[in-house]
C-alpha cells in the first residue's frame, strides 16, 4: 500500500517538477538544466545503495528511512522559497486527457515519448540482470553488480558535464537524441555479451552518458513543442513513459533471461 501511495505521489509531482525546471533558467540554458534534472535522479541511484548500507550499519536501518523522509521535507521547503517565471494560466483549464490528445495530434511528441520509454527499457538490464550476469556469465564476485550500477550513475554525471550545444532546430536536436539512443543500444549489447567484467562496467558507464543525453534532449524537445501552457500535461505523459515503462521492462527482462538466457 505504501509503495502504491509513493508511486501515485511521484506521478503527481514529477510532471510539475519537470515542467518547472525551464522556468528557473534562461531559454538558452534549458537543455543543460534538463540534463542536471536527470543527473539528480541517476546520481542518487548510484550513491543511495552505498549510503543506505553505511547509515544502516552505523546508526540503524530505521534511520535510513527517517533521513530519506527528512530530505523530502528539505526540498519541499526549497520549493516554497524559489520563484520561477510566471506563466499566464489558460482561459479554460485543459481536460485530463489533453496530454493524450496532444500526442495523438502531434506524431513528433509520440515519437519523443517512445524514445523516453526506450531509454528506461534499454538501461533496465544493467539494473535487473547485473547480478545474474556477474554470477552466471562472468563468474566474478557479488560486488560487481554494484560496480555496474555505480558506473551507470557515474555516466549520467559525466554526461551532464559535457558542453551543451544550443538548440538550433527541433530536427537537429531530434537527430542528436536519436544518435545518443543508438549509442545506448550498442552499449547494452556490449554489456550483455559478458566478455569481461571491466568491459561490461565501461559499457554501463557509456550507457549512462548516452541515456542522459537522450533523456535531456527529449525533455527539452517536448517542452519546446508543447509550449509553456501545455507543458504540464505533456510532462505527465513523459512521467508515464519514463517511470511507467520500467515495470514492463523488468518483467520482460526477467522472462527473457529465464526463457532464452541472460544474453
Amino acid at each position: 500500500t505504501l509503495q502504491v501511495g509513493q508511486s501515485l505521489t511521484v506521478n503527481f509531482a514529477l510532471p510539475v517538477q519537470t515542467a518547472m525546471v525551464p522556468r528557473l533558467v534562461p531559454e538558452a540554458d534549458t537543455k543543460a538544466a534538463m540534463a542536471m534534472n536527470s543527473v539528480s535522479y541517476n546520481a542518487g541511484r548510484a550513491v543511495a545503495p552505498v549510503l543506505c548500507v553505511v547509515v544502516a550499519t552505523v546508526i540503524g536501518l530505521s534511520w535510513a528511512f527517517t533521513l530519506n523522509a527528512i530530505s523530502f521535507a528539505v526540498f519541499a521547503a526549497t520549493l516554497l522559497i524559489i520563484h520561477p517565471d510566471r506563466v499566464e494560466p489558460p482561459a479554460q483549464r485543459p481536460p485530463a486527457w489533453a496530454g493524450i490528445l496532444i500526442a495523438v495530434r502531434r506524431p513528433r511528441i509520440t515519437l519523443l515519448l517512445a524514445m523516453v520509454a526506450a531509454v528506461t527499457i534499454a538501461e533496465d538490464p544493467i539494473l535487473v540482470l547485473g547480478p545474474s550476469l556477474a554470477r552466471q556469465v562472468l563468474a566474478v564476485s557479488s560486488a560487481w553488480p554494484g560496480y555496474f550500477l555505480s558506473a551507470l550513475g557515474l555516466g549520467t554525471v559525466l554526461g551532464a558535464l559535457l558542453p551543451s550545444r544550443p538548440l538550433v532546430s527541433v530536427r537537429s536536436a531530434s537527430e542528436r537524441a536519436a544518435g545518443s539512443l543508438l549509442v545506448l543500444a550498442l552499449c547494452v549489447i556490449v554489456f550483455t555479451w559478458g566478455l569481461a567484467a571491466w568491459l561490461s562496467a565501461v559499457a554501463a558507464l557509456v550507457a549512462g552518458v548516452a541515456g542522459l543525453l537522450t533523456g535531456s534532449a527529449t525533455q527539452t524537445l517536448l517542452l519546446r513543442i508543447a509550449g509553456a501552457q501545455l507543458a504540464p500535461k505533456v510532462m505527465e505523459l513523459w512521467a508515464t513513459a519514463w517511470a511507467g515503462s520500467k515495470p514492463l521492462a523488468s518483467l520482460t527482462d526477467g522472462w527473457l533471461a529465464t526463457t532464452v538466457g541472460i544474453r
